[in-house]
């Protein structure tokens, strides 16, 4: 396995991980406070931290294709394809 696969598995885990605990994190702030979120943060044991380990994985999986299907282009009559852009523009556009 090459070590560019690794490494950009690891960037692939963090950053879901980092999205999944963030939207925890401020879910929980805005529900009940952030005075309990700092207490109940100072008090998690082994179990629930590899809980929500899980969770923000799932949770950020989701925040992902989420973004990614609200920021996909829409197809529909009024929708511009590159393709088209690329043919009625007058500067050398490089398409690969």
């Amino acid at each position: 396995m090459d070590s560019f696969q690794i490494q950009l598995g690891i960037y692939d885990l963090l950053s879901v991980l980092v999205v999944g605990f963030l939207a925890i994190c401020v879910g929980w702030i805005t529900l009940r406070g952030s005075t309990e979120f700092l207490s109940r943060v100072n008090s998690l044991c082994t179990q629930s931290i590899i809980l929500l380990f899980l969770a923000a994985i799932a949770v950020g999986g989701l925040a992902q294709e989420i973004g990614q299907v609200a920021t996909r282009p829409r197809t529909g009559a009024h929708a511009v394809s590159v393709d088209a852009i690329a043919r009625t523009s007058t500067l050398p556009i490089c398409l690969a």
